[in-house]
């Protein structure tokens, strides 16, 4: 495949990924944590994706660089430079996933 293919998908988990994200944010606490844990996992899924983009144009390496973050840092952090990313992840690219 090639690295914008890998990114595309890449995004398309960091797009659920922010979806039940944004939910677990209105929800009560124990579904909260459920959804939390869902949401990271969605991320971590992305993260092998957005590697193997990287590696084979520089211009997904921000996509990389901040899923690689995933473990340390909360999402809601993440939020802003996860969409970013996913929109355009560099300046020679057409958005990877239309704006929803």
């Amino acid at each position: 495949q090639s690295a914008h293919a890998n990114a595309v998908q890449a995004c398309r988990f960091v797009e659920r990924s922010l979806a039940v994200w944004t939910a677990a944010e209105h929800a009560p606490f124990p579904e909260r944590t459920s959804l939390v844990a869902q949401a990271t996992t969605l991320l971590e899924e992305a993260k092998p994706l957005a590697n193997i983009a990287a590696g084979a144009n520089g211009g997904y390496q921000p996509l990389a660089a901040t899923l690689s973050e995933v473990p340390r840092v909360p999402e809601r952090l993440l939020v802003r430079a996860l969409r970013a990313e996913c929109a355009n992840p560099n300046a020679n690219s057409t958005p990877l996933l239309p704006n929803s």
